[in-house]
């Protein structure tokens, strides 16, 4: 098995860019759906998907957008209408349309689309949800969703969470407004080909990441064993372990300088999920385990 950074929400094809920064995977999601087989080689590849974003209401510019990656290369492309009325009602529509023509479906930055809580407690058939987006944060502060997330997964969704990009523009690299390597993944799989990649998505085998210039800490083991949660990381200074229930674990220091933990889990939790910062604010987050289950889905 073999670690992989990822962005899996990206308007510019630049496949070099990406390299230069230790990249291995890169979802450029159009509008259609395109392969960019062009960009593969043994240490790179370009995930298929696209971005289904033809859903805004026109009154509070609140949008339902969606990113989906097919499972295997022989799905078919998705029709439908130019436009579709905005409302909860037709997004699962749409997520219904692709979940059934074989692709993974992920919510994409529900802070920034302006949604109330219903808006997404009522989405169904999603894998993931972005619990960061880079864009956002750099052009409206917006681009924190763990609040949506945490509350997604008290009311009982099963779903992970990923952080990336969604870059936009290619001239804002070296600039205080840059869109890239704010939010990635790091996807545990044995190769580095579009059927192992898209089964460790469906597993929740990766963590997210949030930093700058492509780094961020890392998380090397997490598991479960005897009621304890046990976490090994790169040097951190603020560890917690986020469920269900108001009592938070955590470990703090002044430094850099806490690499391990060992956390009791509590019967009336429903879920954890680890979540580490650094001393620059950088943050890796691990993908909850559902504790009514055996380790994850």
């Amino acid at each position: 098995m073999s670690w992989y950074k990822a962005n899996l929400h990206c308007h510019i094809q630049n496949k070099e860019l990406f390299k230069s920064h230790g990249y291995n995977i890169v979802a450029f999601t159009d509008r259609k759906l395109n392969y960019y087989d062009e960009f593969n080689d043994d240490e790179f590849l370009a995930l298929p998907g696209l971005e289904e974003k033809r859903m805004i209401d026109p009154a509070t510019r609140k949008i339902y957008h969606f990113n989906c990656f097919p499972k295997h290369r022989n799905v078919k492309e998705v029709e439908l209408p130019p436009e579709i009325e905005y409302s909860l009602e037709n997004a699962n529509k749409v997520i219904k349309s692709y979940v059934d023509a074989d692709y993974l479906v992920m919510y994409n930055h529900p802070v920034a689309s302006f949604h109330e809580s219903w808006e997404a407690l009522g989405l169904e058939g999603i894998f993931a949800m972005e619990i960061y987006t880079n864009v956002v944060e750099v052009i409206n502060r917006t681009g924190w969703s763990d609040i949506y997330y945490d509350m997604m997964l008290r009311n009982g969704h099963k779903l992970w969470a990923i952080a990336a990009d969604d870059s936009q523009r290619e001239n804002s690299f070296d600039t205080p407004y840059n869109h890239y390597f704010g939010g990635f993944v790091m996807i545990n799989a044995p190769a580095l080909n579009h059927a192992n990649v898209i089964s460790a998505l469906e597993k929740g085998d990766f963590y997210s990441c949030v930093g700058k210039n492509g780094i961020a800490p890392q998380i090397h083991d997490m598991h479960i064993k005897d009621n304890i949660f046990y976490a090994d990381f790169s040097p951190v200074k603020a560890v917690y372990l986020k469920n269900s229930y108001w009592k938070c674990p955590h470990k703090l220091s002044f430094h850099d300088d806490i690499t391990h933990v060992e956390f009791e889990i509590e019967n009336t939790w429903k879920y954890v999920r680890l979540e580490i910062t650094d001393s620059n604010g950088y943050r890796a987050m691990g993908n909850p385990y559902y504790l009514q289950m055996q380790g994850r889905l």
